[in-house]
């Protein structure tokens, strides 16, 4: 099972800390091949959270059915 293999894990944390890594050195760049100034916005911040708001909203059986 791959739960018992220890290369997995410590391959997933090396591929966690290398995106980290991909994301800051893109982010410097002149001339990026990832855009990624927009992730630090107000609006997309903001729209990262709608998601969730609507999630907890409509679980509330009632919010989000119509009255027949």
């Amino acid at each position: 099972m791959w739960t018992e293999r220890a290369w997995m894990g410590y391959s997933l944390a090396a591929s966690i800390g290398l995106i980290g890594v991909a994301l800051i050195v893109e982010h410097l760049r002149a001339n990026p091949l990832i855009n990624t100034r927009w992730l630090g916005r107000e609006s997309s911040c903001g729209s990262c959270w709608s998601p969730p708001r609507v999630r907890i909203l409509l679980s509330e059986q009632a919010f989000g059915s119509l009255a027949c």
